[in-house]
């Protein structure tokens, strides 16, 4: 057996040594909380062998204490409990009676939260005991740890009817990570028996073990509100969201009853924290959190999602029960301002809403599917979940993901549309489109380019896959060059995020270098939106272009908003007559008149016409009388692969 005041000087003093222990285990990960009870027991253990105390029902006492961490009950059963296991060591005494405070320092109060054995009137006397009064509150004031008493004295404000002798052994219980008094520990012992020295050394462990109790309990009750409680606005979060959710389908289907999720964005939030900080936003979501919960019913949950999203949970009997709900979220919210700082915002909700049972499954994703259908919209209004625009965005996804590993594999290949001259009905160049030919299936295309062209503009890949056109186009445009077609010009059509791009003159200038072909045989064709969006800037970008000597094509002429004004102020060499006034050139004298007045602008501004979407010799003959030089449509090719415009050429040009 090892001397005390050796164990002493070789351990750091029990509290000290059971906190440190704590502390090493919790912060780290791959410690569990059964393993942080191990390490504890096992250290209280040792120290009561060296100090030569019987470690049979003592430690087996303090064993049980702290492995009621690991039950998921509440506070006071857990110390109901470890009473009872404390109760039960022969040594200290006892009379199997006692009782249990927690400590309220912030009032001054302890509060009884277990007991053995008392009366019903020691109970009621002792349910609240202020500091400073009678035996308990007078040690709260105390310095000491443990105080005993083997007799009934004076510090007893309140003697009970049918009192008997006794004696008190009361320890205090400090919380781990500080001096803080948590708990007050009352035990009854036999009347004038005198204190053993071995009973304080247990006791302290024994606090220590309450303390690790305490600490743990306290810690999951933390984690455990973390875990389903959003920390802004204080309500459940998604996660708990998903288990009521679940809750609702098992209820649903037991009952044959129905229920809504509705997943609830603010219109434009962005702009609050952006304009007044993300401060004021977040206190924005606190209120609009406040209002939504004030018209919950009972069974109702309202959840806190990502950003500023919100989620609600409705029971309803059928289908026309959707709109109450919906229309009282709209009216608390859009009725009344939110008001913070002296500040008033005005807010609106988008609403998207799942069916159960009519939606089946993943009822919280087809909600927020709807609120982005919603806001997509503009806002302010709501959408019920439908399978339809859902597959379509499912196809949209599943289209960009291809897109990806084409544009990135150089799957889309660079198909070749003639232009060709009235006055010679010969081919003078061609108009490059991007063709997405399906790899699985020859002779067929993966998808037009109506639907991956604005799916390339929205996502960026128009960037990387408008290089490569221009870079193929400029190669190929070459190869029929030193064929001795060297009348020849290609037109490039660029996008609005190319004609932007601030490595446009770079990427131009590399395609034409690599390839050796004229500047001046390279045509960009740009629509009358991307020149009006900021005309200042377009005029800078257009003469930038026209530094390096390639031609300008205003494609879709007469369908924007171009003025006289701004039509004179660009450097454009080409008017490209949109094919919706060709189409109609017979059917419309409106399409007639507004073909001819073109024709005349484009002679006064020295601007080259072209006629698209020709299909029609009849077309073709009224474009020559108005005096149209130049035009492409399918009436003379259709936009064919860069292998057969030989063949073409050989046609039309001999």
């Amino acid at each position: 057996m090892q001397d005390s005041n050796t164990l002493g000087s070789m351990r750091l003093p029990l509290q000290a040594l059971m906190k440190h222990l704590f502390q090493e285990g919790a912060n780290q990960n791959n410690v569990d909380q059964r393993n942080l009870i191990h390490l504890v027991q096992n250290t209280i253990q040792d120290i009561l062998q060296a100090e030569a105390i019987e470690t049979g029902v003592v430690l087996k006492s303090i064993i049980e204490v702290i492995r009621l961490s690991l039950h998921a009950i509440s506070l006071e059963e857990k110390l109901q409990r470890a009473l009872e296991c404390l109760l039960n060591v022969p040594s200290l005494n006892g009379l199997d009676k006692g009782s249990i405070f927690l400590v309220d320092s912030k009032n001054r109060q302890l509060r009884l939260v277990a007991w053995k054995n008392l009366s019903e009137v020691q109970r009621n006397l002792c349910k609240t005991v202020t500091f400073g009064h009678c035996l308990c509150g007078r040690f709260m004031e105390m310095g000491q740890p443990v105080l005993f008493k083997s007799v009934i004295d004076a510090d007893h404000d309140t003697l009970f009817p049918d009192i008997t002798p006794h004696g008190h052994s009361i320890f205090k219980v400090t919380s781990l990570d500080s001096e803080q008094i948590i708990l007050l520990v009352n035990l009854y012992v036999v009347d004038q028996c005198k204190e053993d020295p071995r009973n304080k050394l247990f006791i302290e462990a024994m606090s220590m073990a309450f303390s690790v109790l305490y600490t743990l309990h306290m810690n999951y009750e933390q984690l455990n509100k973390n875990a389903f409680e959003d920390p802004l606005t204080h309500i459940a979060n998604r996660r708990l969201f998903q288990d009521r959710l679940d809750q609702a389908i098992q209820k649903a289907n037991r009952y044959n009853t129905s229920f809504m999720v509705m997943a609830l964005g603010v219109d434009r939030f962005s702009r609050i924290n952006e304009s007044l900080g993300r401060a004021v936003g977040d206190e924005v979501l606190k209120k609009l959190s406040k209002r939504l919960n004030s018209i919950l019913r009972a069974g109702d949950t309202l959840a806190k999602s990502d950003g500023d999203e919100f989620l609600l949970l409705f029971a309803i009997q059928d289908a026309r029960e959707i709109m109450p709900p919906v229309r009282r979220i709209q009216k608390i919210v859009s009725e009344l301002p939110i008001s913070i700082e002296n500040q008033e915002i005005q807010i609106e909700l988008s609403i998207g809403i799942s069916l159960y049972p009519e939606d089946q499954n993943q009822l919280l994703e087809k909600a927020k599917f709807a609120l982005k259908s919603a806001k997509e919209q503009g806002g302010g209004g709501f959408k019920l979940f439908s399978n339809e625009a859902h597959q379509k965005t499912q196809n949209l996804i599943n289209l960009e993901r291809d897109l990806r590993i084409a544009v990135k594999n150089e799957e889309i290949l660079v198909y070749y549309q003639p232009k060709i001259s009235l006055l010679t009905m010969k081919i003078i160049g061609f108009e490059a489109l991007a063709r997405w030919p399906d790899m699985k299936n020859a002779g067929r295309m993966k998808a037009f380019p109506d639907q991956f062209i604005p799916l390339a503009e929205e996502t960026g890949l128009i960037l990387p896959l408008g290089r490569h056109i221009l870079d193929v186009a400029c190669h190929d445009l070459k190869q029929w060059y030193d064929m001795g077609y060297q009348d020849l010009y290609v037109a490039v059509n660029l996008s609005a995020r190319q004609f932007i791009d601030p490595f446009l003159i770079e990427n131009l200038i590399q395609s034409l270098s690599q390839s050796g072909l004229p500047a001046h045989l390279l045509e960009i064709e740009i629509t009358e939106s991307y020149v009006m969006n900021d005309p200042k800037k377009a005029k800078e970008i257009l003469e930038s272009l026209k530094s390096l000597g390639v031609k300008i094509s205003l494609d879709d002429f007469g369908t924007g908003y171009s003025s006289l004004s701004h039509l004179q102020m660009f450097p454009f060499d080409r008017l490209k007559i949109d094919r919706s006034f060709v189409m109609e050139l017979h059917s419309s004298q409106a399409s007639t008149g507004i073909v001819q007045a073109i024709f005349q602008l484009a002679r006064i501004l020295r601007m080259q016409v072209t006629a698209e979407g020709v299909e029609t010799e009849a077309q073709q003959a009224l474009l020559q009388e108005i005096g149209c030089h130049d035009v492409q449509g399918w009436l003379y090719s259709k936009a064919a692969p860069a292998e057969e415009i030989p063949m073409l050429l050989k046609k039309y040009n001999g």
